[in-house]
């Protein structure tokens, strides 16, 4: 290409038309002459004439001049000076803010919390967000609400504090995202159900306990501490006896249960025979001789199969007998079962196993308690786990499959199952296991620690235990859907 000045109108400051015409001739030459190639690690390189690169343009990483800069395996943009030294960070649009289709879908915002809430009067509840979403990675980006018929509401992203009094018949919880754009977002109607304290009737609920270590760990008792607050003297009957704890004044005595440290559902069943041997009918005796440790190893609630049983019940011959433990220990007729069993099962069954095996032998355990006593509640929880990466991860592929699996079988059952969403209903931040790494400083008093275990303490297992009596106090008063 080539430019001609007009001849018109020749200014005298410029030497002569021909040299503008060749100077600007030039320059359109050189610009013509930029070269386009590629490589391996870029999609456009742009060079000159001279053959000296200019730009560089990859997926991943761009070269400007001097700079150089690259996305990192996190998906952020570092920019590079010549010596490859970091010199900044690139703000930029995630997928999200670019594209409000790309966002959270509605369905990965779903609350697990159930359709039911049980409460106590004068009592206040939470729910926490890194117990309600399927992928605890979501939390920053929800927010919750939970309105009444009554008008009360609160809302908030990480926790919501709920006033038990001012819920009334009916509830409903929606999950929104913060960059919601007007779509649909989920909501779930709670019916609620509130017991009263010191009661006129139910007041004194006799109570078996199964679960795991931490049912064993001063569960029974600090739900026994709870509902004496409230105005109850429930009995908790077993073979075994809780932990007592004392924590800020308050001491949660020691309670018959059958909380075996380590233990499964599939211990409790009798669907996996390695851990557990039956207690054959004569050797009560020997077997509340044995110590604590040994006698964890003994399942009392199993009986040989017997051809009037149904088959889908027995497994590996036998059967879960609720009256025949009952009766073989001289225990009352319980009003209530307390099943806090699938902590060690997320340990382990396939993750991609586990909600239909939770379906399966949750619905054994209801099928069973029924059999014996139809009109009887079972209240069914789950705590929760710690906010750790290797835990979140667990919780995203092990306890949402597992409350999946809790869900079902409550929905089957044919008689009563208070599920209580507990998983929701407690802190993932602290209150477990603790281990020190160093002393406390002298000047600030504070303390290193690691959280090291999956046990609640604290307030978390004060907060998880408080909601389990609260869903024992509704079940005792009949406080609970058809």
């Amino acid at each position: 290409m080539a430019f001609t000045l007009p001849t018109a109108g020749t200014d005298p400051k410029v030497a002569t038309k021909g040299d503008l015409e060749t100077n600007i001739n030039s320059e359109l030459d050189k610009k013509a002459n930029i070269i386009t190639g590629y490589s391996d690690d870029y999609d456009v390189i742009l060079t000159g004439a001279d053959g000296f690169g200019g730009a560089a343009f990859g997926e991943n990483k761009a070269d400007l001049g001097p700079l150089s800069i690259e996305m990192t395996d996190a998906g952020r943009f570092m920019v590079m000076g010549a010596d490859k030294f970091i010199i900044g960070e690139l703000a930029y649009l995630s997928d999200t803010d670019a594209d409000p289709e790309a966002a959270l879908s509605a369905a990965a915002v779903v609350p697990y919390v159930g359709e039911n809430i049980y409460a106590v009067e004068g009592e206040v509840f939470d729910l926490f967000a890194a117990g309600m979403l399927a992928d605890r990675g979501n939390v920053d980006s929800v927010r919750f609400s939970l309105q009444s018929g009554q008008g009360y509401s609160v809302a908030g992203t990480e926790v919501l504090r709920v006033d038990a009094d001012s819920l009334g018949d009916t509830a409903y919880i929606q999950a929104r995202r913060i960059n919601d754009t007007g779509g649909t977002f989920p909501e779930i109607i709670m019916d609620c159900y509130t017991a009263t304290k010191s009661p006129v009737s139910g007041a004194s609920p006799t109570i078996i306990s199964i679960g795991d270590s931490i049912t064993y760990r001063s569960g029974t008792a600090w739900a026994g501490w709870y509902l004496e607050e409230w105005g109850y003297t429930p009995s908790f009957v077993g073979t075994l006896l809780s932990l007592e704890e004392t924590l800020d004044g308050d001491t949660a005595a020691r309670q018959g249960d059958e909380g075996r440290p380590g233990h499964t559902l599939q211990d409790m069943t009798y669907d996996v025979t390695t851990r557990v041997s039956p207690v054959a009918s004569g050797d009560e005796a020997t077997y509340l001789a044995l110590d604590t440790t040994n006698r964890r190893l003994k399942n009392p609630f199993l009986r040989l199969s017997t051809g009037s049983d149904d088959a889908e019940d027995i497994y590996n011959g036998y059967v879960v007998d609720f009256a025949f433990y009952v009766s073989r220990f001289g225990y009352a007729a319980p009003d209530i079962l307390w099943h806090g069993y699938g902590t060690n099962d997320i340990r382990d069954v396939p993750y991609d196993e586990l909600e239909d095996k939770i379906f399966e032998l949750d619905s054994l355990i209801y099928r069973r308690w029924h059999l014996d006593y139809p009109t009887k509640p079972v209240v069914r929880f789950l705590p929760g786990t710690n906010w750790e990466t290797d835990r979140n991860e667990v919780w995203n592929s092990g306890y949402i499959p597992a409350i999946r699996g809790m869900m079902r079988a409550a929905k089957a059952a044919t008689g009563p199952v208070l599920l209580i969403p507990t998983w929701a209903m407690h802190t993932a931040d602290g209150g477990y296991d603790l281990e020190r790494v160093d002393a406390p400083d002298a000047v600030t008093g504070a303390t290193m620690r690691t959280l090291e275990d999956l046990h609640p303490t604290g307030a978390t297992r004060r907060g998880l235990f408080k909601a389990v009596a609260a869903g024992l106090a509704c079940a005792s008063t009949a406080n609970y859907g058809a």
